[in-house]
């Protein structure tokens, strides 16, 4: 989602929702619910992506990757854990590997 926002500009929808973030983190206001104090958290993640992150070369791209597609080598099987970052540990940058993130020890009854 934030190489779309970044690549594409934000939606109308995105914009909205980043407007309420922001006037939030401005006001800091400390009596707002819990989840929409982390919905400005990641909100103000984004910019910060955006603004320090994205140089003309990252944004060229993710421009790329938007416009032409991905094109993977190599499929990743990782858990779904917060904490394992699967491109930040392998080193990859953005298309270069395809995730597939799953809860770790998950069972079905077929495979117990």
């Amino acid at each position: 989602m934030v190489a779309c926002w970044a690549a594409n500009g934000m939606t109308t929808q995105a914009q909205e929702l980043w407007r309420q973030a922001k006037s939030i983190i401005e006001r800091q206001e400390l009596s707002v619910p819990a989840k929409t104090l982390a919905l400005a958290s990641v909100a103000q993640g984004v910019k910060r992506f955006q603004r320090h992150f994205l140089n003309d070369g990252t944004r060229r791209l993710l421009k790329q990757l938007s416009t032409y597609g991905q094109h993977p080598e190599v499929l990743l099987i990782a858990c779904s854990d917060s904490r394992v970052e699967p491109a930040l540990i392998t080193q990859r940058q953005p298309g270069e590997i395809f995730e597939v993130r799953n809860v770790g020890n998950m069972n079905t009854k077929e495979s117990a």
